[in-house]
């Protein structure tokens, strides 16, 4: 709830300040705008537990506002799309400018040559996370030994590959798919709804990240006694690319490419970070998505369907 309450406060913040300030940022620079549009598009599980339209009303007033300091006067349109294949399907004339995908549907795009990787979200100055299989320890000493069982799976903005990571590593350890294998699947976006069950015995394990373990046992040490039976190797989440070409304002591209990584030294950057749970933008490197990669590569067809079909809560 503390959340969600900080995230409307900002998204009101966003939306009214401009409109205050307007008359006076008028008067003080009689500078004419350039008009340009920008297509924003996002995979729908890079915002689990957001609102849709307070997203969108957020992002287009900091888009605004922000091309305003750049001189631009930017008019944003938002899209939303769930798999690799409705971003495929976009008409070459009709796609987007800026592209926010997590790095599976990345790597799902098979004619992904017009976008170009640039940029990668980071927490804590990290731009990967850990998955990890916790269960109460006690008589479950293995994967194994979770046949039958139900479990949890914690899938968040900007930490929503735990259940890509499961299903792979069932695979190569001669197991089925999670829907099978486990008594009962459960999605949720809350780590309190996800952890607390398994440390309170009603869930015997679940799939979380580190980053929310570790903030969860800050505010319960007790949490710590949790048991990991897998861990995953560190896994880029979100990938943020740029249409390669088909600009109508390339110096406004520029400004994009040039000002993006520095969002977070600037007030209204950061809380637009914030308000997403991200600390800054880092530069993408191809040598960042190898462990992805590696998951990815090779995986049977009821793998990827299972995957492609995946509850994702939001």
């Amino acid at each position: 709830m503390l959340l969600k309450n900080i995230r409307f406060f900002l998204i009101y913040t966003f939306c009214l300040l401009p409109v205050l300030l307007t008359p006076l940022t008028a008067a003080a620079d009689q500078t004419p705008l350039t008009p340009v549009k920008l297509t924003f598009a996002f995979v729908s599980r890079a915002f689990l537990g957001f609102n849709a339209l307070d997203m969108e009303t957020a992002l287009k007033v900091f888009v605004r506002d922000l091309g305003r300091q750049w001189g631009f006067d930017v008019q944003t349109e938002v899209q939303r799309f769930e798999n690799a294949q409705q971003l495929e399907n976009i008409a070459p004339a009709n796609r987007p400018d800026l592209i926010l995908v997590d790095s599976w549907t990345y790597l799902d795009v098979t004619d992904g040559a017009w976008m170009e990787p640039l940029f990668v979200t980071s927490e804590e100055g990290d731009i990967t996370n850990t998955y990890l299989l916790l269960t109460r320890g006690g008589k479950i000493k293995n994967v194994s030994e979770l046949r039958g069982k139900p479990i949890n799976v914690l899938t968040t903005t900007n930490a929503n590959l735990g259940i890509h990571w499961l299903s792979v590593y069932l695979r190569d350890h001669k197991m089925e798919l999670p829907e099978t294998f486990f008594g009962e699947l459960t999605f949720s976006n809350d780590p309190m709804q996800a952890i607390l069950p398994v440390f309170f015995g009603k869930k015997d394990a679940v799939v979380t990240n580190s980053k929310q373990l570790k903030l969860m046992t800050e505010l319960n040490p007790q949490l710590g006694k949790l048991v990991p039976l897998a861990v995953s190797a560190p896994l880029v989440n979100n990938i943020i690319c740029l249409k390669r070409s088909g600009w109508k304002s390339e110096d406004f591209r520029q400004h994009l490419i040039q000002g993006l990584p520095d969002l977070h030294l600037a007030e209204m950057g950061s809380q637009i970070l914030l308000l997403f749970r991200v600390q800054k933008l880092e530069k993408f490197t191809p040598s960042c998505l190898e462990s992805v990669r590696r998951m990815h590569k090779n995986l049977p067809l009821e793998v990827k369907n299972f995957l492609l079909q995946a509850h994702n809560p939001r």
